[in-house]
């Protein structure tokens, strides 16, 4: 069975910033940057890290990713509010 996942406090201080996740197909979804970064190593590199696109513009392009539909992102969304 796999260790449970660290979770950081969310920073509530900062200002509310929403990540923009454009999908294969269907409109953008929005999610809470501050809930991403506190839960998420991999998001925490990405959004608070300028040398990545994705921490200057704020958005995660996943267009090329046919896996990356709102089923399965929304489902992700979930996971990292739990």
């Amino acid at each position: 069975m796999g260790s449970p996942r660290q979770q950081r406090a969310e920073d509530f201080s900062q200002e509310i910033t929403q990540v923009t996740f454009r999908l294969s197909e269907g409109s953008p979804l929005y999610f809470d940057k501050r809930v991403l970064v506190a839960q998420s190593e991999y998001f925490a590199e990405m959004l608070s890290n300028e040398s990545w696109v994705e921490g200057r513009t704020h958005e995660v392009d996943l267009r090329n990713n046919p896996d990356a539909n709102h089923q399965t992102v929304c489902a992700i969304f979930k996971f990292l509010q739990d």
